[in-house]
């Protein structure tokens, strides 16, 4: 919910979306977070969202999420 934010996050092999793609596996990666209106895991108009692009792995990072998102 949003009134936990702000979180601290590691990511790893164990949160891939698809076991066979593990984060490990990137030089790179792309990290985005997105806070959904209704709660539906597609993004919908209205939502706000951040995404950064060209992550290292093991880089630290910090996202504020600032946009809203429109088809």
């Amino acid at each position: 919910q949003v009134k936990d934010f702000p979180i601290d996050l590691v990511l790893n092999d164990d949160m891939a979306m698809m076991p066979s793609l593990k984060l490990s596996s990137f030089n790179k990666v792309i990290v985005g977070a997105r806070i959904s209106k209704s709660g539906d895991a597609i993004a919908t108009d209205g939502d706000l969202f951040a995404e950064k692009t060209d992550i290292s792995l093991g880089e630290s990072i910090s996202i504020e999420i600032n946009q809203i998102y429109k088809k």
